[in-house]
């Protein structure tokens, strides 16, 4: 009976990753006929990519259906990852499936979890849908162990992996489903000037790791290429809280071990020149918390800091096999500086 049931389920899958590949190529089309209005070949109205004959087929199931085609709609992202193929247009349809309160069961909603914590990127990825349908689920039901075992690793896999601001932007959502809290800062340990900042946070009293928590979490929203005057604004209410000696003690020491090259393996797939530049190369969340500490020295500007983000900014603009280390960090320290130059000739000039 349960294989019977596997198997119906598996065909029910074929005929959903059918239909998106039959809708796929409608939405190809649909370009190709762009292309000839603008030629002026073509004069007749273009449909939009979710109002073709299959995206109204498979918009237009019931609740159940929908659930499936959900599920189907991650497997053929799995598979458009695994051959390398790409579609802009993908979210599209996903926006629309998940605007409705789908019945998702516990079990579906590990297996989203387990799928997202398991993706090599997000590109086209519903994450905000499987999340809110998540919350949903917690809100009326609670978070079961699986459940939140599933949403941890999902957690684990976006702070790691995700680059841009819409992805990322999803990770308090996430600390607050598993942890309990957004206020949530996150480290690539293989990376020693990350290790000790964590080290250090963790051995800290209770309403002095409060404040870090607050500060770090601050600090890794940097995804912008500048901080705008809110972020250093609150930044500096941030640092005032631990205490501006504080931090500039603890900032000198973790910049001091950037230098040190990553501590694991590459994977066994990477070729030659990621292998040789390994050691060199930052993770995402490490990345964002070394450009945010350095835009909360450009608020703070300690001249005790100067003379490790002079060498901060050596290391950063080092030229490896991709180019300079960190170039967005360089530029960060660049600026903490010139920050600095400006305040102390403003002291010179204007004395007391």
């Amino acid at each position: 009976m349960a294989n019977a049931e596997e198997q119906r389920r598996s065909q029910a899958d074929a005929q959903d990753l059918g239909l998106l590949d039959r809708w796929i190529e409608e939405v190809y089309a649909l370009n190709e006929l762009m292309l000839e209005k603008e030629a002026g070949r073509y004069k007749g109205r273009i449909p939009r990519p979710t109002s073709t004959a299959t995206a109204r087929e498979i918009l237009n199931r019931d609740d159940a259906s929908t659930v499936a085609m959900v599920r189907a709609y991650i497997v053929k992202l799995e598979e458009h990852a695994k051959s390398r193929v790409s579609h802009e247009f993908m979210h599209l349809l996903a926006s629309r499936l998940f605007k409705r309160e789908l019945p998702f069961t516990k079990d579906d909603l590990t297996w989203l979890a387990e799928r997202s914590a398991a993706a090599g990127d997000f590109w086209e990825w519903p994450l905000d849908g499987i999340i809110s349908a998540i919350e949903r689920h917690a809100e009326q039901n609670g978070m079961p162990d699986d459940l939140r075992a599933a949403a941890e690793k999902m957690q684990r896999n976006v702070e790691q992996v995700a680059w841009h601001k819409a992805t990322r932007d999803v990770i308090p959502r996430l600390n607050k489903l598993t942890r309990g809290t957004d206020l949530v800062f996150n480290v690539d340990s293989a990376e020693p000037w990350a290790r000790r900042l964590y080290e250090d946070v963790q051995a800290m009293q209770d309403k002095q790791r409060a404040r870090w928590n607050q500060l770090l979490a601050h600090a890794q929203t940097s995804i912008a290429s500048k901080p705008s005057s809110s972020w250093l604004s609150e930044a500096k209410r941030l640092v005032r809280l631990v205490g501006p000696g504080e931090f500039s003690k603890y900032v000198v020491a973790w910049f001091s071990l950037f230098h040190q090259g990553r501590t694991d393996k590459p994977g066994v797939s990477d070729d030659d020149d990621v292998k040789q530049a390994w050691p060199y190369i930052l993770s995402a969340p490490n990345e964002l918390l070394l450009k945010g500490l350095l835009w909360c020295c450009q608020a703070v500007c300690d001249p005790k800091t100067r003379s490790t983000l002079e060498t901060l900014m050596r290391e950063c603009n080092r030229e490896t096999r991709f180019g300079k280390r960190f170039a967005e960090g360089g530029t960060a320290c660049k600026h903490a500086l010139e920050a600095m130059e400006q305040l102390r000739l403003a002291a010179k000039h204007h004395p007391g």
